[in-house]
């Protein structure tokens, strides 16, 4: 999805969602309508504003969505969207609604200047006004309805790794069979003291060949690549070919004016002020490191370095091209040697990854499609459109294996690893950012996560309870047929509910 499409898609530091519509086949031309709920009302005046090209419409309109959400998307950006959607689209019809719930919808809307189809998704405040909290919108291509096969049986679903012990474990995997027989498909992992309590699949990993989910599946983890990119900088640092109180300038020639007193300490929290996304076609667009380093430079800032904070994944994307001109190797032969080789994480890499097995890598669903099967192991080439940022596929074994190392001394220092949980800047609602990472204090001791999604039916939940030593790790390839920040939580109450 390119820039302009994917403004909505903020991605929150701590539990990352992206409600991303499910597109289903285009039969006949009859307009349908918005329901008479708060969230169908909601895509009633999206519709309206758009259509209008009413500029003090649209303004009115965005000035209304909840606190929160103009915390991570300010007015005048949804503003500059409209506008967007109105010239690009001459305004909106509904193909198709599907609720989920009064507050949450989504929609595969066609463009009246064309035939061009787009989807749609929002979810609002549950109590008056019914506030927007969450909006997604982009391309949409015309397929089929979805409808997975019955979920795997014991028999089908058999895995000699799988691991579920003790009254946890099963509490755990009873709730995960009831999640999968409302359509959730995915692999967990649950840990307390480096001791697995649940590691197992449930559903289909590929649907059209009954492939189950298994320990060993791989799913494209979205932005929780973001905490490996962070990682790598720190160990350069550790190295001493670096410090985090660096500006950018020591690392580029011809710095704009406005950018040249960000620091890399400023990348790693989000507060230099860069722009959500540096690409113009989405996350496969064909892209050269002096090109994204140029479109990123080419942005107009969002506030003077240092005195904000504003999610940016070009920001993490500089924060690679640093690393490969500091270390004189390509990111991601830095990112094995240095992070992923020294954790034993021998499932993880980027897209069209030979070493992965065909029937280990999930398929996703619910979603948009990219190629027939809508495979990490099919996709195209990753470029520095995504570099940095996102891209990585990998298993929940993996993901707990990076945990353990960084436990350790295997990649990082004490000092480092203290360096790099600690709360750099309050991200609001009692959270705040470390280098890569999320934290927030819980009764439950110090929390520290990312979340990561795709457009194509990925989503990931990585979270680690330093304190109390428990990992959660959750992966879907489901799309938005998941409420991956619900989940999680559950999980969380089950694990702390048996303490």
């Amino acid at each position: 999805m390119n820039q302009f499409n994917r403004l909505w898609l903020a991605m929150a530091m701590l539990f990352s969602l992206y409600f991303v519509a499910l597109v289903p086949q285009v039969v006949g031309s009859t307009q349908a309508q918005a329901p008479d709920t708060p969230a169908g009302k909601k895509l009633a005046e999206f519709l309206e504003v758009v259509g209008s090209g009413d500029v003090q419409r649209m303004k009115t309109f965005a000035e209304s969505f909840a606190v929160s959400f103009l915390e991570k998307i300010p007015a005048e950006d949804h503003v500059r969207f409209f506008q967007q959607v109105h010239q690009r689209s001459g305004g909106l019809d509904i193909v198709k609604v599907e609720e989920d719930s009064d507050h949450e919808l989504s929609a595969l809307l066609k463009c009246k200047n064309s035939s061009g189809l787009r989807f749609f998704a929002i979810r609002t405040e549950t109590k008056l006004p019914f506030a927007v909290v969450d909006i997604s919108f982009g391309m949409a291509e015309e397929q089929a309805d979805e409808k997975a096969p019955p979920p795997p049986t014991e028999s089908e679903a058999f895995d000699p790794d799988a691991v579920v012990k003790g009254k946890l474990g099963m509490a755990l995997d009873k709730y995960l069979k009831e999640e999968m027989e409302k359509g959730f498909s995915g692999a967990i992992l649950v840990a307390r003291a480096g001791e697995k309590i649940l590691h197992r699949g449930y559903g289909w990993a590929v649907r059209e060949r009954r492939i189950p989910v298994t320990t060993k599946t791989v799913f494209d983890i979205g932005s929780i690549s973001k905490p490996f990119t962070a990682t790598a900088v720190m160990k350069l640092e550790q190295e001493g070919k670096l410090k985090v109180t660096d500006p950018i300038t020591r690392f580029f020639d011809n710095v704009p004016e406005d950018k040249k007193s960000i620091t890399i300490h400023q990348l790693l929290i989000h507060s230099a002020g860069l722009g959500e996304y540096h690409d113009t076609k989405g996350d496969f667009e064909k892209m050269t490191r002096d090109e994204a380093v140029q479109h990123i430079f080419d942005h107009e800032l969002k506030f003077k370095p240092g005195e904000g904070n504003a999610y940016s994944n070009s920001g993490f994307t500089l924060l690679a091209v640093i690393v490969e001109k500091v270390s004189g190797k390509p990111f991601k032969a830095f990112l094995k040697e240095q992070v992923l080789d020294p954790a034993g994480m021998s499932s993880t890499g980027f897209y069209r990854n030979p070493a992965w097995k065909k029937e280990n890598v999930a398929c996703g669903y619910n979603a948009r499609k990219l190629g027939e099967d809508n495979s990490p192991l099919t996709w195209p080439e990753i470029t520095w459109a995504l570099l940095g940022n996102g891209g990585l596929v990998s298993s929940a074994g993996d993901l707990f294996r990076f945990h353990q190392a960084l436990k350790g001394n295997a990649i990082l220092s004490r000092e480092t690893k203290e360096k790099s949980c600690t709360g750099h800047i309050d991200v609001g609602e009692g959270a705040m950012m470390g280098y890569g990472w999320g934290i927030r204090q819980t009764e439950h001791g110090k929390r520290v996560s990312h979340g990561g999604a795709n457009d194509f039916g990925f989503r990931a939940m990585f979270i680690r309870y330093l304190d109390e030593d428990v990992v959660i790790v959750v992966t879907t390839n489901a799309g938005r047929a998941v409420d991956i920040r619900s989940l999680a939580q559950k999980i969380a109450d089950l694990i702390f509910k048996n303490n």
